[in-house]
């Protein structure tokens, strides 16, 4: 049987400190998931969202302190565990995602907008997004975030290909992939 989302999210870790938790991570981020799937991308509007659904999302989370506000939505997702969160939501969505052989399978990474540091020096850094696409389902497969000064696009993509391992569906990477010598797998 397949776990609901929710169930997932109880995988994700909590990286707060314990004490004095005013919103559950669980229920806060469906309630992120529902915002988001209704439009609201920023964090003023999830928090509008919140409290436009004020009633129904605390009766149905059983929320002691009610929905949090811009600041706590900022905050929570500031400080998220991004892997692990990626983690559950890709083993939640993978359920329903139909993989065969000989399917088309491609990866690849992008800079993400506004993350350089140190932009004038040779100790240049921004956070780059790999990632493996599936042609047929038109979906994303697993995603993997690193900083391009500690790692490097080919090692990341390296270790999202073991999650492809004995599925028979054929991948397609970009040049950076095609080099003679390979980095020993990590």
């Amino acid at each position: 049987m397949a776990k609901s989302l929710y169930e997932a999210f109880a995988e994700v870790k909590d990286t707060r400190n314990s004490s004095g938790l005013r919103h559950p991570l669980q229920p806060f981020l469906t309630m992120v998931t529902l915002g988001i799937m209704s439009g609201r991308n920023a964090y003023q509007e999830l928090a509008k969202f919140f409290k436009g659904n004020q009633k129904e999302l605390v009766e149905l989370f059983n929320l002691k302190h009610g929905v949090p506000g811009y600041t706590q939505t900022r905050t929570i997702l500031r400080d998220i565990d991004y892997d692990s969160l990626c983690k559950a939501f890709t083993g939640w969505a993978l359920q329903f995602i139909p993989l065969e052989e000989g399917d088309w399978v491609s990866g690849d990474g992008k800079g993400l907008n506004s993350t350089v540091t140190n932009c004038h020096n040779s100790k240049q850094n921004f956070i780059s997004m790999v990632s493996f696409f599936a042609q047929k389902t038109g979906t994303v497969l697993a995603v993997k975030r690193y900083e391009n000064g500690k790692a490097a696009e080919m090692t990341m993509l390296q270790d999202l290909l073991s999650q492809l391992k004995g599925k028979g569906v054929i991948i397609t990477l970009d040049a950076l992939h095609c080099q003679k010598k390979q980095l020993p797998p990590s």
